[in-house]
């Protein structure tokens, strides 16, 4: 995560603020990116090819945030199920990366203050419209 958090900000140095729309998009962008980057090391899982990137990462992205966004606000995360119900690490948009107990994870994504980093009721409304979290080819909910 820690990787993808660096390339995120390398992204949005481009032309864009915003980050890119799914992970496929973001493996386009930067074609020198390993594919093990979107496994998560305790899985054991392989990397699948680069042409369908949205299909089997271990990770959950949330697609339609920008970097102008709250520093807290997550971007990506792994599931508690890749660490043995434990915790699950956490990508920010200040690019930060966090372990979490899973009681503090499940507080953290289940309340969207939390979840998208601000308590401003406009900023909150205005991140909740726009974002979408993914995880693979599938939309599993917005805020």
């Amino acid at each position: 995560l820690s990787q993808i958090g660096k390339c995120l900000k390398m992204y949005c140095s481009g032309d864009a603020n915003d980050f890119p729309p799914t992970f496929l998009e973001f493996g386009r962008y930067f074609t020198n990116v390993s594919p093990s980057w979107f496994v998560c090391p305790q899985t054991g899982h392989e990397a699948g090819q680069r042409s369908n990137m949205n299909e089997w990462p271990d990770y959950v992205y949330i697609s339609g945030l920008d970097e102008g966004d709250p520093s807290q606000c997550i971007v990506a995360y792994c599931s508690p199920e890749n660490h043995g119900g434990k915790g699950a690490n956490v990508l920010f948009v200040d690019g930060a990366v966090q372990w979490r107990e899973v009681s503090n994870f499940v507080a953290l994504t289940s309340n969207p203050s939390l979840f998208f980093g601000t308590t401003n009721e406009t900023k909150l409304a205005e991140i909740q419209k726009r974002a979408k979290i993914i995880r693979g080819t599938k939309q599993i909910g917005g805020r």
